[in-house]
Formats: C-alpha cells, sequence, structure tokens
C-alpha cells in the first residue's frame, strides 16, 4: 500500500512542487492550502506524513500539529513542520506541539526524504 502524505501550505507553488516530487517516489499525496483546511483533511484521510508551513492561515503549523498529536489517532504520524525564520527562534514553540522535525525553507528535497526516511 502506497504511503499518505499531507503537505499544507498557503504557497500553491510549494504544495504543487512538494506533490509532484512525492508522486514521482511513489506516494498518494493530498494538498490543503490553509491550517482548517489541513486539520479536516488529515482527520479524513489519516495520512503517513503531515507537511505544514508555520505561517498557515486560519490554523497555523503549529497548531495543527498540536491538535493532532494531542489526538490519539494521530500520535504516530510524523509531523514535519517548514519554516522561513530561523528555527531557534521557533524552538520553544516546536516542543510544544509535538511535531517531529521543523526544517527551515528553503531546503533539498533529499533532505526532505531524508528526515521521513524515504531515502
Amino acid at each position: 500500500m502506497k504511503k499518505t502524505i499531507l503537505i499544507v501550505d498557503n504557497d500553491d507553488g510549494v504544495r504543487d512542487n512538494l506533490s509532484s516530487r512525492f508522486n514521482n517516489i511513489g506516494m498518494f499525496t493530498i494538498t490543503a492550502k490553509d491550517g482548517f483546511e489541513g486539520y479536516t483533511r488529515a482527520c479524513k484521510e489519516s495520512p503517513n506524513f503531515l507537511l505544514a508551513s508555520t505561517l498557515l492561515p486560519n490554523i497555523n503549523g503549529f497548531k495543527l500539529a498540536y491538535l493532532l498529536k494531542h489526538d490519539e489517532r494521530y500520535e504516530n504520524t510524523s509531523i514535519i513542520l517548514l519554516t522561513t525564520n530561523e528555527i531557534q527562534n521557533e524552538e520553544n514553540t516546536f516542543k510544544d506541539c509535538k511535531a517531529n522535525y521543523i526544517l527551515k525553507k528553503p531546503f533539498k528535497f533529499s533532505e526532505l526524504k531524508s528526515i521521513l526516511g524515504l531515502s
């Protein structure tokens, strides 16, 4: 069975690029443009992985990770947060939300695959 990844980013280009790249390596991709849609899609689809920008409209990426990680149905979902800010500036918020990893944009796709255990 294909692994599923939910990509939540308000930038169409980021969503489309990552979706295409993950499809090319055999994953099933789902996308959402804001945190509320991301939460709804996660609850409906139960993805194996979730990538979310920290700067999302409606529900930011930290809150999205917090909501999912504090629901036993999604505690094993790997959540990677994507940020344009310096990681050390978001370290405490990151720890509180229980996401698995935070990655600074821009990043190499190979690095992201490695973090997800796909390389």
